[in-house]
């Protein structure tokens, strides 16, 4: 079964933890991917080297003027040419092998699952209770549409989907950020499934990316006026309905 693949990296300047993701995935990942896409969007080529030495498929997309994080990613995704695409960003380790192998049993066993997602259940709350599954030898476990008006959906981290999904609504920068993505797959009847046994850590707390709406400002106040912006744009989409035009 062809198992092949691309990663699509987004970075914004912070190279020390953008070298120990690529780093960590290269040492864990059991099934090479034909591309590892990295989308630089603070502009700075040094990027390259930062990555010299590590085996793996690269190819750089340094934007020369800040695109933001949803257009970050219509970019890399351009450039995809494999069924599946594995979804990162610049601040993960991953720690342990065999979870690409089994990222994929599971996408292909579920039509309905946008993504394989590779951290714990410890994340949220509301995955305690979810029941787990097995594949294969594959635990994992699955959200539920109706779990949330707008989450779990879909995400941004670290995790292995179709690129046909993608394709169906893209591009993403003319949906909103990642709350509202994930809204737009709920609609459509998607959901995120989990690996029951975590693959992967978080290593950016409190090292946050450069602003990922430079055209908005960064500010307390601008970022609670997106938020609200958001949620009322997803109210009337509830109302209304999605766009024709990701109705696939």
């Amino acid at each position: 079964m062809d198992n092949q693949y691309s990663v699509v990296l987004t970075s914004c300047g912070r190279f020390d933890l953008l070298r120990q993701t690529v780093a960590s995935f290269a040492a864990f990942a059991d099934i090479p991917p034909r591309q590892f896409i990295v989308v630089e969007d603070s502009g700075d080529e040094t990027v390259r080297e930062v990555l010299a030495g590590i085996n793996l498929p690269f190819e750089f997309v340094v934007n020369r003027k800040r695109l933001g994080q949803a257009r970050a990613i219509d970019a890399g995704y351009a450039r995809v040419k494999t069924p599946f695409v594995f979804h990162c960003q610049d601040d993960w380790a991953f720690f342990r092998g065999g979870f690409v192998g089994e990222s994929f049993k599971v996408l292909r066993a579920h039509p309905q699952a946008s993504a394989v997602m590779l951290r714990g259940r410890d994340e949220h709350r509301k995955f305690k209770k979810l029941p787990y599954e097995t594949l294969d030898g594959v635990e994992y476990f699955r959200a539920r549409p109706g779990m949330h008006w707008y989450y779990f959906g879909y995400g941004y981290n670290p995790g292995l989907r179709r690129i046909a999904d993608y394709k169906r609504i893209a591009p993403v920068a003319a949906i909103g950020g990642e709350k509202e993505v994930s809204f737009v797959f709920l609609r459509l009847g998607f959901a995120t499934a989990h690996l029951e046994v975590p693959a992967v850590r978080h290593l950016g707390y409190g090292r946050r990316a450069l602003d990922r709406n430079p055209a908005e400002g960064n500010s307390p106040l601008q970022k609670k006026f997106r938020r609200w912006r958001a949620r009322i744009k997803m109210a009337k989409w509830m109302l209304f309905g999605i766009p024709k035009r990701l109705r696939g």
